[in-house]
């Protein structure tokens, strides 16, 4: 099994540098033009991007506490990565931060929900 997982590497490895090869001769403002496309938004910052916001949405509607740590480690990796993800999905993650501060009995959620919303302010993500 490792052995077709190498090989299908290579060969992807070996597509992609055969189109790059295809792209370089075009000229440099088309290229860059090209470069600015592919990083924007590729398929899978997409994708990831759909994943958190579906589940941030779905923990919205649950209980403030339930599940609490699976809830703590997507806000702190949201928070931790905010440029990665649309606005739409920052502020249902701050939205979910308010919410989990206005029902919080413990104080370390409080200390650590206080943290997200500071790495958000920190990156000036705050809305």
């Amino acid at each position: 099994m490792e052995y077709i997982i190498t090989i299908q590497r290579y060969y992807r490895n070996y597509r992609c540098k055969k189109k790059i090869k295809k792209f370089t001769k075009l000229p440099s403002d088309i290229w860059n033009m090209i470069l600015d496309k592919i990083v924007t938004q590729s398929d899978l910052d997409i994708t990831i991007n759909r994943i958190f916001l579906k589940r941030l949405v779905l923990m919205l509607w649950t209980p403030p506490f339930k599940k609490i740590k699976f809830k703590l480690r997507t806000l702190n990796f949201i928070s931790s990565n905010p440029f990665y993800f649309t606005r739409t999905t920052c502020i249902i993650s701050q939205v979910l931060c308010h919410r989990l501060l206005q029902h919080s009995s413990r104080h370390t959620c409080t200390l650590y929900i206080n943290s997200f919303l500071e790495k958000f302010l920190k990156h000036n993500l705050l809305y």
